[in-house]
């Protein structure tokens, strides 16, 4: 399952997300293509947490309203 934190406002409106509990199998072109479907993605970085376990992202928009489609449609849901 993957979760999406609460919007963290940037500058020019631009909010940043981090993604929890993400797949291992999961690539940066598929977290881009998943999260690009809520609008307008600036970013999309994927990392490994402490362990091999677990993946998490940073994701980025250019705004609030994109972040909280990505938040209300993935956060408790199953990615991938």
């Amino acid at each position: 399952g993957g979760s999406a934190g609460a919007p963290q406002g940037q500058s020019q409106g631009e909010v940043k997300l981090f993604v929890g509990n993400l797949p291992l199998n999961v690539t940066q072109d598929a977290l881009r293509d998943e999260f690009a479907k809520f609008g307008n993605l600036i970013e999309a970085f994927l990392f490994k947490r402490g362990t091999e376990t677990a993946k998490g992202a940073f994701v980025r928009y250019s705004d609030r309203n994109c972040a909280q489609r990505a938040i209300n449609t993935m956060n408790n849901s199953q990615f991938m």
